[in-house]
């Protein structure tokens, strides 16, 4: 019988050396691919796992030159990343390039006015998610969405800070189909004497107790209602504050970029309950003559500021809601129609308290308050794009405008998680699912705007979403 016998000493053991970790080799069989597209990310390598993939964030052929014959030459990047894939390439990096004066094509949100900026109000426009003249080919329109609330579950409570605060029971923001009420949202709301107002508010917890047991709030837990702090509050008018209106000192059409002045001025016209302007001819386009100088058209945005206000008077804003002609004739040879622009409400830019209640503590009570959400709608020639529905018209709402408008803008959006996966005809990487939020935001270029709050202008309403009953 063989003994083994335990030379280890009690209390003493070794660790072997552990070897020093080495960087592993890097990939040798991915191709990388550097050209012109039509569209995508500029000068940053993107990984494409299959053709589908690279036409989704760069397009398609991209017309480079034409030949004497008519024979048109395309950019070769597409046509080698499709021969990659087709000859069993199964990864590549695909980089655009550009020249340095590249940029996104910029729009105008349809129907959307941009407030508090640096330059005063102006037309909301965003980008497109890449630079190239794919862009030219984009189209976009605006939605409203309208959520009626219920003003016996909203009311008015004390403030210490003297900010207009509203209290509203946890259950109203069971809305249908829509996030709970959340800072940055816009509410319109109407007062017990009929005037209408807009205001950004700001969502909080209330420590008051709710009224109504048993229900979530989005910010809150069971049972507990919410404060809503008004931040802005802008006032809606059919007519002007005067009556009969004072005349107009000074017209501005707004433009993306802020405002240029305009050449009409005079006294307002009462057109069938809505006010009216004279319109200077030069104001207006001329049919063979093509000129840089601002035009007014039906659809514009308008600022107007009256005579006799005061200085600080920021004035109002407008929607020109029709263009027409009127009795008499300008005095010009050959005689020409006085033509008038007519207005349907007007948006006060100057701040204005709400109007107290009998009391003096609290504004007087609400007769009815709506949510202002919107919806914008997207094509690319004459084919559809993902619509990008349940946005916010300020920050810093999960679903601003500005953070969601221009990955709606890439092809990207038509991919999105929950959706359904494209047919693609290229193997086992045709099921690659493309993450939106993480494909984009390597790439997707920054909003030109700065966090503005913007307000749908005066008559847009063009959907109105009632509550749900379930």
């Amino acid at each position: 019988m063989i003994r083994t016998v335990d030379f280890r000493v009690p209390g003493i053991f070794f660790l072997p050396i552990q070897p020093e970790p080495r960087l592993p080799l890097p990939r040798l069989d991915v191709a990388a691919f550097v050209g012109f597209a039509e569209r995508g990310p500029l000068h940053l390598p993107v990984l494409v796992e299959d053709f589908s993939t690279y036409r989704t964030l760069f397009g398609g052929d991209l017309p480079l030159a034409h030949e004497q014959g008519g024979r048109i030459i395309n950019a070769n990047l597409s046509r080698a990343v499709q021969s990659f894939f087709v000859n069993g390439g199964r990864r590549c990096y695909v980089v655009r390039i550009a020249g340095r004066d590249a940029e996104a094509g910029r729009f105008r949100l349809p129907a959307m006015v941009a407030l508090e900026g640096i330059t005063g109000p102006r037309l909301a426009a965003v980008s497109a998610s890449s630079p190239g003249a794919w862009a030219s080919q984009l189209r976009m329109a605006t939605r409203l969405s309208v959520v009626p609330l219920s003003s016996a579950a909203i009311g008015w409570t004390a403030s210490a800070t003297g900010v207009p605060t509203l209290h509203a029971e946890a259950n109203v923001l069971r809305l249908a189909g829509l996030t709970g009420l959340q800072s940055g949202d816009l509410l319109r709301f109407t007062l017990e004497d009929g005037s209408r107002w807009l205001a950004r508010v700001t969502v909080e917890r209330s420590s008051a107790p709710s009224s109504i047991p048993g229900q979530v709030g989005q910010l809150g837990q069971s049972g507990q209602p919410l404060s809503l702090r008004l931040q802005r509050v802008y006032r809606l008018r059919e007519m002007l504050a005067t009556s009969p209106p004072e005349g107009v000192q000074r017209l501005e059409l707004l433009t993306v970029d802020g405002s240029v002045p305009l050449a009409s001025t005079g006294a307002f016209i009462v057109e069938q309950a809505r006010l009216a302007l004279l319109l200077d001819p030069a104001d207006l386009p001329r049919p063979g003559i093509d000129d840089n100088s601002p035009h007014l058209s039906i659809g514009d945005t308008v600022r107007i500021h009256l005579t006799n206000a005061p200085s600080d008077d920021l004035g109002y804003l407008a929607r020109v809601e029709e263009i027409r002609a009127t009795s008499g004739k300008l005095p010009v040879s050959p005689p020409e129609d006085r033509l008038i622009a007519i207005f349907s409400e007007f948006l006060q830019l100057t701040q204005e308290d709400l109007p107290l209640d009998t009391s003096g503590a609290m504004p007087k009570p609400l007769q009815s308050i709506e949510l202002l959400r919107f919806d914008l709608l997207l094509g690319l020639l004459d084919e559809r794009l993902a619509p990008i529905v349940d946005l916010a018209f300020c920050a810093p709402h999960p679903r601003f405008w500005g953070d969601a408008v221009p990955l709606g803008s890439s092809r990207l959006a038509e991919r999105q998680p929950n959706q359904s996966k494209p047919s693609v005809a290229n193997g086992p990487s045709s099921h690659k699912q493309v993450n939106v939020n993480a494909e984009a935001s390597a790439w997707v270029r920054h909003v030109t705007e700065d966090p503005y709050d913007i307000t749908p202008l005066p008559g847009e309403q063009r959907l109105r979403r009632e509550p749900s009953t379930r």
